[in-house]
């Protein structure tokens, strides 16, 4: 198992209408299209360095748009890869790019409605999960899930938010009531601990919130120029003042 959670804190495309919900619409802005997570392609290829991928079946939980997983079809020659979300819209805008693309013999994009999945026991090499896992409330349901689909000796790569063993400060819990964001965090200790008793082992983790401090530097300064720009002509001024005001906080 090579889960590699963060720690702490803590393209809808462009042309579409204002109704499309913010963090869909800036997140491609920023990331790139199809990409919903900070980073975008280059923190997905990071994610996976060092995990045989080529031939393996993937299971992609959370998968948005499905921007990591069609990266992943494309680039590490997977025999199959399949991605699940809560959100039905996500989802359907993932199956009409892969088949635009031509992926679409070896990905599919399913919508599921609750952390237990319909999936037999041991479906899958790996499950795949980027920033996703923090929106859900159960996560024993949903990391005995990633256990019960895996094959023997498979791998699960997760990358996450999570909060610290502390009270949340009140700059914290102010940015968190302020943002679009559905947040359930919890510690990364926590986690592991989940994980340990779902029955993982080779448990290994990576404290990435310096890297990911600045790319939100980065991004900040990105919606001070012309991505924000774009933003504004989507969302309106409005809407970017209240990013670029949480987001610098």
């Amino acid at each position: 198992l090579l889960p590699r959670p963060g720690e702490t804190r803590r393209r809808h495309h462009p042309s579409q209408p204002r109704d499309r919900c913010t963090p869909t619409t800036t997140g491609q802005l920023l990331w790139g299209e199809h990409f919903l997570s900070p980073g975008g392609a280059n923190e997905v290829r990071q994610l996976v360095r060092g995990v045989e991928l080529g031939g393996k079946t993937v299971l992609d939980v959370g998968c948005g748009m499905g921007g990591p997983a069609m990266l992943l079809a494309q680039e590490m020659n997977v025999y199959s890869l399949l991605g699940i979300d809560f959100q039905r819209k996500l989802i359907d805008m993932a199956n009409d790019t892969a088949t635009a693309i031509g992926l679409g013999d070896i990905t599919d994009f399913l919508h599921v409605e609750t952390e237990k999945w319909p999936f037999p026991d041991g479906s899958f090499d790996v499950v795949f999960s980027k920033d996703a896992l923090y929106h859900t409330t159960d996560k024993e349901t949903l990391c005995g899930e990633v256990f019960r689909v895996l094959k023997p000796g498979g791998h699960a790569v997760i990358a996450d938010w999570f909060s610290t063993d502390q009270v949340p400060t009140h700059e914290f819990t102010k940015w968190k009531e302020d943002t679009a964001f559905t947040m359930v965090l919890v510690s990364l200790g926590y986690t592991v601990d989940v994980l340990t008793r779902k029955g993982f082992l080779d448990i290994i983790t990576e404290d990435r919130c310096g890297h990911f401090a600045k790319l939100f530097r980065e991004d900040v300064e990105k919606l001070r120029g012309p991505t924000g720009k774009e933003v504004a002509g989507v969302l309106g001024a409005k809407a970017l003042d209240r990013l670029l005001t949480s987001w610098a906080e």
